[in-house]
């Protein structure tokens, strides 16, 4: 629904972002000064699969297209 109303590349760079904080989150980063604690990975895996969805739901199309 949102992907409709604004271009496809801010949806991608925000999805970006969103996997860069999720691989940040799921290991112990000494950047970020995170610890290693479960509840930080299993977080990071749940934004992991959204930013992954955000990345291929305007994708999609265009994938298929290429294909045929």
């Amino acid at each position: 629904m949102f992907i409709e109303k604004a271009p496809k590349r801010i949806f991608i760079v925000s999805a970006f972002m969103i996997l860069t904080i999720a691989d940040f989150m799921m290991g112990p980063s000494k950047i970020l000064f995170l610890p290693n604690l479960k509840v930080l990975f299993f977080i990071g895996y749940a934004l992991s699969g959204f930013g992954t969805g955000m990345i291929y739901t305007p994708m999609l199309p265009e994938i298929i297209d290429s294909v045929y």
